[in-house]
């Protein structure tokens, strides 16, 4: 895209060689004038960054206390305390074997 445009080409004409999109070209040419080569030599990561989950609070709190009013951690209950979502506190309950739902004694 960028020797393209260094040869006079504009970006209609750069999208319709390479099959792309007439946009997909202007940001490239945007990054390059604003970083150089540096702004091109990978694409730019997508979507929000991944929410790391503590792990060790996550089982302190599943096996050490209980939500006010409540009998056990629920998914959501859990995910809203931590900060991460209920999918994640899910993966890690089944990963070290947690069951708050489950009574082990009387």
């Amino acid at each position: 895209m960028i020797l393209l445009a260094a040869e006079g080409l504009q970006n209609k004409e750069i999208a319709e060689r390479l099959g792309v999109d007439r946009m997909q070209v202007a940001r490239w040419r945007k990054r390059y004038l604003e970083h150089r080569l540096a702004g091109i030599e990978r694409d730019l990561p997508r979507g929000a960054p991944p929410v790391k989950v503590d792990v060790a609070r996550l089982v302190e709190l599943t096996t050490q206390s209980k939500p006010e009013a409540m009998t056990h951690w629920s998914t959501r209950r859990m995910a809203a305390e931590l900060g991460v979502s209920a999918a994640s506190v899910s993966r890690h309950w089944r990963k070290h074997g947690l069951k708050p739902h489950l009574l082990r004694g009387f």
